[in-house]
């Protein structure tokens, strides 16, 4: 099947694409780790410390957004860090505001 163009995305965007980025985006947990990692990197018990979630339920929101590739992450010793991923941040920000705005 091939992907649906809208006529309001970029060509280097697809329907599905910006959904799942609404989707990731739609967890109240998720924002607040994207704001927690806009300065800084922190592995996943720090951030599962910082928000007061399980870390289970840390690791499950970062592999979301590490999906739609609003973050990254660099294993460093037994731990896991992650950090914005800018590239992939500033499409997500461009997708949003070409497709809304």
């Amino acid at each position: 099947m091939a992907k649906e163009q809208n006529t309001n995305l970029s060509q280097s965007y697809s329907i599905e694409d910006f959904v799942a980025v609404c989707a990731a985006l739609a967890e109240e947990v998720r924002v607040k780790m994207i704001l927690l990692l806009l300065d800084q990197k922190m592995c996943v018990s720090e951030i599962s410390e910082s928000l007061n979630i399980s870390i289970a339920n840390a690791s499950h929101h970062l592999i979301i957004l590490k999906r739609v590739k609003i973050l990254m992450s660099k294993k460093q010793g037994k731990e896991n860090y992650y950090q914005i991923d800018p590239n992939g941040y500033r499409c997500v920000k461009k997708m949003i505001l070409e497709t809304l705005f």
